[in-house]
């Protein structure tokens, strides 16, 4: 497991937990027969993702769910590998990473916590009104980025229906 850190303007920092498994040996073809076959075969959800080295390519989750569910398949033999929980370990790898950094409030990335039809309401109307994306994050306890990627969601979904008058 690696963990992205990100620091933002209330001395919080944001902990982001993946999977990466580093075959850039082989081909984007092999491994994209291969993440088929992970995530058919094990229910799953990895992608190829792009790396500088080797023939350029790894296989990755890029969301909390998929990381945890990996993690949770593992929890069995975590007993058969103590050098290596603190990468299987989530709880504990939090913990550690609390002691590395004393002064600021750890928040680690949870599960989506997707947008009621009222949230949804109140983002069109605040943006409407001028509101800034910023102010309409604290409005809706929401982070900016989740505002950003709602806004583009709701975009597109206006666009098809528009398509299809």
């Amino acid at each position: 497991m690696i963990v992205s850190k990100r620091y933002n303007s209330k001395q919080q920092l944001i902990v982001t937990p993946t999977i990466a498994l580093y075959l850039q040996s082989f081909s984007k073809s092999s491994l994209s027969s291969f993440c088929d076959w992970l995530n058919h075969n094990f229910t799953l959800r990895f992608q190829v993702a792009n790396i500088p080295n080797g023939l350029g390519y790894y296989l990755r989750t890029t969301r909390f769910e998929d990381t945890m569910q990996f993690l949770s398949r593992l929890t069995p033999y975590s007993d058969d590998l103590i050098a290596f929980s603190y990468k299987l370990d989530w709880t504990s790898r939090l913990k550690i990473i609390q002691q590395e950094h004393p002064n600021h409030e750890i928040i680690s990335t949870k599960t989506n916590r997707y947008f009621s039809p009222s949230e949804v309401e109140q983002l069109i109307a605040l943006e409407a009104a001028g509101v800034s994306i910023p102010d309409i994050a604290k409005r809706l306890n929401r982070s900016v980025w989740s505002i950003y990627a709602k806004r583009s969601t709701i975009k597109k979904a206006t666009e098809r229906v528009r398509d299809l008058k």
